[in-house]
């Protein structure tokens, strides 16, 4: 590992302050960008729900919009896009104690933010880049065939000991319910009014 990483593991994982403090059932959900990844996060948001996770969610503040239509979600935190941002943001981040910390980002940033959060449990993809493997205790194995972005990232559920939920379950069906996304009426009023009558196919690409 080195030395810089060392140093930051050691400075985030070794405080005193929370060493051997226990979290529950609270899980962090680490995916700053970008739109269509994080939609494709948000089965594994609703899985954890079921399973009966308190789920907390790390993005950047331009997709809080989105975040906030999924009430499996109880708390969204705003990753920071400038540096005088990030005291605010390690300060909220360590405001909570987690039972485990999941990126699903797999850089070096979403990696140092799990290494700021008070747990110690940290799962990461066995796909990621920029040094990331070397801030998680856990990394996620994809099964053979594995290839669509939901597939691998719901593969960090098998990492988090006494799930409720089988991984084999999950992937069978992935419909627009497990995205846990309520629409507001409001939001399905207006698009009507913007489209008029009639039904469109919509490519957002």
């Amino acid at each position: 590992i080195p030395s810089n990483a060392r140093y930051i593991l050691i400075f985030f994982r070794e405080t005193p302050a929370f060493r051997g403090a226990a979290a529950g059932r609270r899980v962090l959900v680490v995916k700053p960008s970008s739109l269509g990844d994080i939609v494709h996060s948000l089965p594994v948001v609703s899985a954890l729900a079921r399973g009966g996770m308190d789920v907390h969610f790390a993005a950047r503040r331009e997709y809080r919009d989105l975040l906030e239509m999924c009430p499996a979600i109880r708390r969204i935190l705003d990753c920071p896009k400038r540096w005088s941002e990030v005291a605010a943001f390690v300060h909220d981040l360590r405001s909570r104690e987690y039972d485990t910390v999941i990126d699903l980002q797999g850089l070096l940033r979403s990696a140092l933010a799990s290494s700021c959060a008070h747990t110690r449990r940290r799962i990461g993809l066995p796909d990621s880049r920029e040094a990331a493997l070397f801030f998680y205790d856990e990394v996620a194995s994809y099964g053979e065939g594995v290839r669509h972005a939901i597939e691998r990232y719901l593969s960090v559920l098998n990492g988090i000991a006494d799930f409720g939920l089988r991984i084999s379950d999950l992937k069978k069906n992935v419909t627009a319910e497990d995205y846990g996304i309520h629409v507001p009426t409001s939001a399905e009023e207006m698009a009507k009014r913007l489209t008029g009558a009639g039904d469109y196919v919509v490519f957002s690409p």
